[in-house]
């Protein structure tokens, strides 16, 4: 993982466990994964959220 993503992930707390669906939580990551950079990876999961 590159530095600055370790950097940022750092950052972040854990969280409580969610209990909205599988395609509510995807689209969820989709905005942290552009926001990150990370476009391969949002592409993938728009096309995840996409088939459903």
């Amino acid at each position: 993982m590159p530095e600055n993503l370790k950097v940022e992930l750092a950052k972040l707390t854990q969280q409580p466990q969610r209990q909205d669906g599988n395609t509510d939580q995807l689209r969820d990551l989709h905005a942290f994964a552009v926001r990150l950079g990370l476009y391969d990876a949002a592409d993938l999961i728009r096309k995840m959220t996409t088939k459903s």
